[in-house]
């Protein structure tokens, strides 16, 4: 079985493609391009953030520093079967970095195959298309995807996201690699998450609860239930046991010891001294870059080829992997 995986992924990567049950032929050799668009501040609607004109200049020219970064790798600069288009704006105001003085902004980097049809190459196949995004200085989306209850993540006394420590299933080029198929790119020097208490939890806990028995009236009696646990929990635990770290366990509120089984993770906050505050709010310290296609799962390695995944998912997990993430730490401030 695993000769044949090798070898269906060797051909994958070989050779023009037609994917079992799709009956579509990928040119894998047709030459492409890379396309950049920007979108400025005044156009990205009323959840963009206010920024001056200088402002702005400093982070358009940011942001086309990390696509002449892309541009140095020729996988990027002259793409064989693909047509990428990068796309640039600031990131909406959100709620979860709204502490951290600094601008927040994004680049989409969309890939489109090139297919023939009826014998015509194009790359316009809007099924086809896969993504990747990369974001600089928004740390919440280490957290991307994970969640504690399933739902909203409580915050700290000062609104820091609190959830469960993301899974590292790897490294490349210096740079941690996590389950959720974030690759986080930053100097080094200070950490994306800290630890939290059990007393720090509980309370967060208790919050979230209150903030829900405000918005939902209707639902004060499960609130109040939930609440009312938490508390008896608290009280059961001494003053050690409540500023120990935090786990996920077989409480409501925080365990101040580790389970023995799978599902028990640290539980983890945004790390409220990650930027510095001495530097303009354009600056990129932090660059995290997310894919689904990154990982798949608590157990997967990096970058892993699934023998489900359809031909453009295999291009971009190719494509993601001639990255030099040590390299683009350059273009941080």
């Amino acid at each position: 079985m695993k000769a044949f995986l090798a070898l269906f992924i060797g051909f994958v990567l070989c050779s023009n493609f037609v994917y079992p049950q799709d009956e579509t032929q990928y040119l894998k050799d047709y030459p492409g391009k890379a396309h950049y668009k920007y979108v400025p501040a005044a156009t990205a609607g009323a959840y963009s953030p206010t920024v001056s004109a200088a402002e702005e200049a400093v982070v358009n020219a940011k942001l086309d520093a990390i696509y002449r970064f892309f541009l140095t790798n020729p996988a990027f600069s002259s793409p064989k079967g693909l047509e990428l288009f990068f796309k640039t704006r600031f990131s909406y105001n959100n709620d979860q970095v709204k502490q951290y003085p600094v601008l927040k902004y994004e680049m989409d980097i969309q890939m489109y195959p090139w297919i023939s049809n009826n014998g015509k190459p194009t790359w316009e196949c809007s099924l086809c298309n896969v993504s990747f995004e990369v974001y600089v200085n928004r740390p919440d989306k280490v957290f991307e995807g994970r969640s504690i209850s399933g739902g909203e993540d409580p915050t700290d006394e000062n609104g820091y996201t609190i959830s469960v420590e993301p899974v590292i299933i790897g490294e490349k080029d210096g740079c941690k690699i996590y389950s959720n198929g974030t690759i986080v790119v930053s100097s080094g020097e200070k950490a994306v998450f800290v630890p939290v208490t059990v007393k720090e939890y509980d309370l967060a806990l208790i919050r979230s609860f209150e903030k829900k028995n405000k918005e939902h009236p209707e639902e004060q009696a499960s609130g109040n239930m939930f609440i009312s646990r938490i508390k008896e929990e608290m009280a059961t635990w001494s003053g050690t046991e409540l500023n120990s770290a935090a786990f996920t366990g077989d409480k409501i509120g925080a365990c101040p010891y580790r389970l023995e089984y799978d599902q028990v993770k640290p539980l983890v906050k945004l790390n409220p001294g990650l930027f510095d505050k001495t530097k303009p709010r354009t600056a990129a310290q932090l660059i995290i870059i997310y894919s689904y296609y990154v990982a798949a799962g608590d157990q997967s390695q990096p970058f892993p080829f699934e023998e489900g995944n359809s031909y453009s998912q295999l291009r971009l997990v190719e494509l993601m992997k001639t990255i030099n993430f040590e390299e683009m730490k350059k273009v941080l401030d």
